[in-house]
């Protein structure tokens, strides 16, 4: 797209206390582990929705780790459940805040907490975006961060590549 920026941000690790992340009831001794049956119920008290439960699949990198590691016998840790529920869900007010402030933008990959967007730059100001994200920073506990605007090299190899398709078709 031409006219774009990119966003990429770095959510920060979940430095998570595991009496916080996880609702009354879950078993909190020393290397507790649960079985998935455990997991569903905790991670859907702990949203009162389906968020974190929906990601337990084999689409999404980080929530198949916890579904494999919840169905073998040893269970999932409580340590990793309570880092898998914070970052997605500090992921999600990331991608809330992307699509609040910036309707026109395509999440273009996303590796553990770090995504990058994709935002149209119609309408829209580099400066206003890292103001937008320095204002909200700390809210969204982002790591790091960098915007940036599409090169003129980026914007041929998008051209070249949609020719491309259009040639195969």
């Amino acid at each position: 797209a031409v006219g774009a920026e990119a966003l990429t941000a770095v959510v920060a690790d979940a430095d998570v206390d595991q009496e916080q992340a996880l609702p009354d009831g879950a078993p909190l001794e020393e290397g507790a582990s649960l079985k998935l049956d455990q997991v569903m119920v905790a991670l859907q008290s702990l949203t009162g929705d389906d968020f974190l439960t929906s990601k337990l699949n084999a689409d999404d990198p980080e929530g198949h780790k916890i579904r494999k590691n919840a169905t073998s016998d040893a269970g999932v840790s409580l340590t990793s459940l309570a880092y898998f529920a914070t970052a997605e869900l500090r992921m999600k007010n990331l991608h809330s805040f992307v699509q609040e402030h910036y309707a026109q933008n395509v999440l273009r990959e996303r590796q553990d907490t770090k995504s990058r967007y994709e935002v149209s730059s119609e309408g829209v100001k580099i400066a206003n975006i890292f103001g937008a994200i320095e204002e909200n920073k700390a809210e969204l506990k982002v790591a790091e961060y960098s915007v940036s605007q599409t090169s003129l090299e980026q914007v041929f190899n998008m051209h070249a590549a949609e020719a491309a398709r259009r040639l195969e078709s």
